[in-house]
C-alpha cells in the first residue's frame, strides 16, 4: 500500500502566499509571496503538513509514518491556480462574430442581429448532454494542463429550466479538476419571454426551486448591463437565493454604467464581476467592502473595451480576483498566462498582485479560501510544480511546462 505522506524536495524555491492569506488578499506585495528557497513540501491524504526550507526540522511532522520521497527537478513550486469565471459549457462556437466585430459591430449591435448569447443559447439548446460534456472536458483538462485546480462554471446558455438543468448535470460530471457550479439562468431575455420582469419572475419562482431541490449548485449569477437585467432584477435575484441560503455573485457594469457592482459589493456579493463603468466614488467603497473585485480582461480585450481601473482599485485595498471569463463569444480564451500578462500590461498588476489574484483572491470570490490559493498547514494540497522560474509566470502568454502535486482523489 502507498503511503498517504509524501515528502516533495528538490525545486529551487516555493511561494506559499502565506502573507498574502493574512492579508485577506488586500494590497499583495513580492514579500507577501513568502519565497522559500530549497523548499520541503509534505502532504499526507491531500493535506498539507509543511511547508518550508531544508534547513528547518520537518521530520518532526511525519511522527513516525512512512512516507513516499519525490524528488523535483528544479523549478518553482506554489498553489494551483483558481479559475473563477468561465462559460465553460456550451454548444457551438461564435467565430464568425470575431470578424464582424472587426468591422465595427458592436457587442450590442451583433446581439440585436441574432448573435451574441442567443446564437450559444440555440446551439447549446440543441446538443446533447453527453455531447455537451466530451466538448466541456476537454476544456476543463486545458485548464488542468495549465496548473488550475479549482474552476467555477456557470450555466447560462439554456434560459428554461430544462436545458439550465442539463448544464447543471454537465458540469457536476465533469472530472479531474474541483469544479464549482453557479447558476446563470439571468443571462439573457430568451425569445419565449417578451420582458426581462416576466421571465426574472419566472427564473425566481419556477426555475430556481427546482435546481435547489436537485442540490445542483449553492451559487447565483445575473447579467446587470445596459440592454439586460436591471438593477431591481440583481435585488428580486439577491432576495430570492438570500432565502435559500445561496452565495451572490454577478456580471456588472461592463459595457454601462448601472451601479450592479457597488449594490453588490454591499449587500453581500461574493464577487463583482467585470465592473468596468465605476465612478471615483463607488470606486473607493467597492475596494473597501468584503466582495472580490473580478477583472477579465480577456474580454475587454476581445471586444476592445475599457479595462476596469484595477491599478486603482488594489491600491485603495481593494481584493482583485483574475479569470479568463472562458466563453465562445466574447472572450474564447483559456490561457491564462495570456489573461496574466494582459493584467500586467493593460491594468498595471504587478507580478505578485497577478499571483494573488489568480490563486488566494480567486479562491475568496468561490468561498474556498480557506481550501485553496495558499499553501498554509491544513489547507488543500493542490500545489503545482513548473520547471520554469518565477519571472518566466505571465509573461510571454506561453503554456509553462508542469506538474500537480497532491491531488485530490
Amino acid at each position: 500500500m502507498t503511503a498517504s505522506v509524501v515528502i516533495y524536495r528538490g525545486a529551487d524555491e516555493a511561494l506559499s502566499l502565506h502573507g498574502v492569506a493574512a492579508k485577506k488578499g488586500r494590497q499583495p506585495k513580492f514579500e507577501d509571496l513568502n519565497l522559500i528557497k530549497k523548499p520541503v513540501f509534505i502532504t499526507d491524504d491531500h493535506q498539507i503538513l509543511f511547508i518550508g526550507s531544508e534547513d528547518e526540522d520537518w521530520s518532526s511532522v511525519l511522527k513516525n509514518k512512512e512516507a513516499h520521497q519525490v524528488t523535483l527537478s528544479g523549478g518553482l513550486l506554489l498553489p494551483g491556480f483558481v479559475e473563477a469565471h468561465t462559460h465553460l459549457v456550451h454548444g457551438g462556437d461564435r467565430k464568425d462574430e470575431f470578424e464582424m466585430r472587426i468591422a465595427g459591430k458592436s457587442y450590442e449591435e451583433i446581439a440585436q442581429a441574432g448573435g451574441g448569447i442567443a446564437s450559444t443559447l440555440k446551439k447549446t439548446r440543441e446538443a446533447t448532454q453527453s455531447e455537451l460534456l466530451e466538448s466541456s472536458q476537454k476544456s476543463l483538462d486545458f485548464f488542468k494542463s495549465q496548473g488550475v485546480v479549482c474552476c467555477e462554471v456557470k450555466s447560462g446558455y439554456g434560459l428554461n429550466l430544462e436545458d439550465e438543468i442539463k448544464i447543471l448535470k454537465v458540469i457536476e460530471r465533469l472530472e479531474g479538476t474541483h469544479c464549482v457550479s453557479t447558476f446563470l439562468g439571468l443571462h439573457s431575455l430568451p425569445s419565449e419571454f417578451t420582458t426581462f420582469d416576466e421571465y426574472t419572475n419566472f427564473v425566481c419562482t419556477e426555475v430556481l426551486p427546482k435546481v435547489q431541490a436537485e442540490t445542483l449548485c449553492r451559487r447565483a449569477d445575473i447579467f446587470v448591463d445596459r440592454g439586460y437585467f436591471e438593477l431591481a432584477h440583481l435585488k428580486q435575484l439577491s432576495n430570492t437565493i438570500k432565502k435559500m441560503g445561496w452565495d451572490l455573485t454577478l456580471h456588472g457594469d461592463q459595457l454601462s454604467a448601472q451601479g450592479a457592482s457597488l449594490w453588490g459589493a454591499q449587500n453581500g456579493a461574493k464577487s463583482v464581476d467585470h465592473a468596468v463603468h465605476l465612478s471615483d466614488e463607488e470606486l473607493k467603497k467597492i475596494a473597501k467592502s468584503e466582495a472580490v473585485i473580478m477583472a477579465l480582461p480577456g474580454a475587454d480585450f476581445y471586444l476592445d473595451l475599457a479595462y476596469p481601473r484595477v491599478r486603482e482599485l488594489i491600491d485603495h485595498g481593494g481584493k482583485v480576483a483574475l479569470a479568463t471569463d472562458f466563453n465562445p463569444g466574447s472572450s474564447p480564451t483559456q490561457n491564462i498566462d495570456f489573461i496574466g500578462l494582459l493584467a500586467r500590461l493593460k491594468m498595471k498588476m504587478s507580478l505578485a498582485e497577478v499571483l494573488a489574484a489568480y490563486t488566494y483572491n480567486a479562491a475568496s470570490a468561490l468561498g474556498l479560501e480557506n481550501k485553496y490559493g495558499s499553501l498554509e498547514v491544513g489547507k488543500s494540497a493542490n500545489a503545482i510544480h513548473f520547471e520554469a522560474g518565477l519571472t518566466d509566470l505571465f509573461y510571454d502568454g506561453s503554456q509553462k511546462k508542469l506538474q500537480h502535486l497532491g491531488e485530490l482523489k
